[in-house]
């Protein structure tokens, strides 16, 4: 675990050191759904937490590719896949993503389900660093890009609101906590937290996402 760690702070100055590169590359999002070989996650009806949520992560992938070029969408695990502690950490950082998205769900038996979307944090603030190589240890990646953490939250959030999404479901956040799934992870990173009505509801999710998250990355490149 030793070494897991010491690598993952090299992944950090790396990352950090590269952040100026961003401009020069297609934009990055990372998809991590919940479970592996060995973690099956919730049950969900007659299924799995994990198979749900790779078969979004798959269909949001399709969506965002074949709808933008410009965006690349990378998924954390294929089927039959163990994934090691802090493993999809080091490949955010060191592909230097743009943004890492947890896709989590749960049964729920609320006609209008819920979701809810956290970013790492231990409450506190921290100003952004000046120096182009610098270590942090692993459980404080969030903070190199707590801001623009929270800028995208927001518009999420935000996109994820408008009133052709407001009858299928609610979504409450961002809320800020040292959640386990982000840590070690430089790039923004959120997680979402989905209610499924019935096991096939995800399908509905994977194409908000999709748009959701093309939206907001036209957002923040008309921003910048």
């Amino acid at each position: 675990m030793q070494i897991k760690k010491i690598h993952l702070l090299f992944l950090i100055a790396f990352s950090l050191n590269t952040m100026s590169e961003k401009n020069h590359k297609p934009y990055i999002i990372i998809l991590d759904p919940m479970g592996d070989a060995q973690k099956t996650g919730r049950i969900i009806y007659d299924t799995f937490e994990r198979g749900l949520t790779l078969q979004c992560a798959e269909t949001i992938k399709y969506i965002i590719e074949n709808s933008n070029h410009n965006i690349s969408v990378i998924i954390t695990r294929l089927p039959g896949d163990i994934v090691y502690e802090l493993q999809n950490a080091s490949l955010a950082n060191r592909l230097n993503a743009d943004l890492f998205v947890s896709i989590n769900f749960y049964a729920t038996n609320d006609a209008k389900p819920t979701m809810h979307m956290y970013h790492f944090s231990y409450g506190d603030t921290f100003p952004q660093p000046q120096e182009k190589l610098t270590l942090y240890s692993y459980d404080q990646a969030y903070k190199l890009q707590q801001k623009h953490t929270q800028q995208i939250s927001t518009l999420i959030k935000k996109n994820m609101s408008l009133p052709h999404y407001q009858s299928l479901f609610t979504i409450y956040g961002p809320f800020s906590l040292p959640v386990k799934q982000l840590i070690g992870v430089v790039p923004p990173a959120i997680i979402l937290e989905m209610g499924l009505k019935d096991k096939n509801f995800w399908h509905t999710y994977a194409e908000i996402i999709a748009d959701t998250l093309i939206n907001t990355i036209t957002e923040i490149h008309t921003l910048s």
